[in-house]
């Protein structure tokens, strides 16, 4: 075993290792950094009512009295994705997210909060709509569907919050969540740990770099972006955990 150690081989997976274990330093320290941050997506859209062109001129669709032609069920969410409190002083006006083609919102509700008692105050007119500024600790969130007439509706998030320079992505799902990736995840690994183990049998430098090496540096980056994803910042911006 001592023996096998001091392979020159070995020693240069070793010091290939040691390199690899640098960004995992940082990544640690950048994760105990304070980090104020809001995280904004459209979640789903879904077309739920339309009228076929022939029959504009002769079938009308109305929603509270008012005509309507192709109605859309848009999903939207909202999260505090940092580890600091966003005050609701931080917030230099309300919030607001607003239509940019031709359309225009038929209704906007909250269907989801976390935590329970969070309260979300919505306001929306035919161009937009707007909640009222309010205290979001870390990993609070909130969802509102909102019902717009449009073709193709597109969004852009107006807010403003002292501290915060940009809004984030915020996705509905984490990577590798549901059974069948976790399948796909569990071959590859072991498919690559078959290929270390033999290459320790290998009889030159060259195929013992290529077995042992290779698959193990693309095992340590996969588990580095599983580890990134799942605990990391990024962990954060999923709405729904899995």
């Amino acid at each position: 075993m001592i023996e096998l150690l001091r392979d020159s081989v070995w020693q240069s997976i070793g010091a290939l290792l040691a390199l690899l274990a640098l960004p995992w330093a940082f990544w640690l320290y950048l994760l105990q950094r304070p980090r104020k941050e809001l995280a904004y997506a459209v979640l789903s859209s879904r077309r739920l009512l339309a009228i076929a062109s022939e029959l504009r001129g002769r079938v009308q669709i109305t929603v509270d009295e008012k005509p309507v032609e192709d109605v859309h069920l848009m999903v939207i969410g909202v999260k505090n994705s940092g580890n600091v409190p966003i005050l609701q002083s931080d917030f230099v006006y309300p919030p607001r997210v607003r239509m940019l083609n031709h359309g225009r919102f038929i209704s906007a509700e909250v269907s989801k909060l976390r935590p329970e008692n969070l309260s979300v105050a919505v306001d929306f007119d035919s161009d937009h709509f707007s909640f009222a500024p309010l205290l979001l600790n870390p990993g609070d969130h909130f969802v509102i569907q909102a019902l717009v007439s449009a073709q193709n509706a597109v969004f852009e998030p107006d807010f403003r919050i002292m501290g915060v320079s940009r809004i984030e992505k915020l996705s509905g799902s984490r990577p590798v969540s549901v059974r069948s990736d976790w399948g796909s995840f569990l071959f590859w690994f072991l498919f690559l740990a078959l290929m270390i183990f033999a290459g320790t049998y290998m009889d030159t430098n060259l195929k013992k770099v290529v077995f042992i090496g290779v698959p193990t540096a693309i095992m340590l980056a996969v588990i580095y972006l599983w580890a990134k994803a799942r605990y990391g910042p990024d962990a954060s911006r999923y709405l729904v955990d899995a």
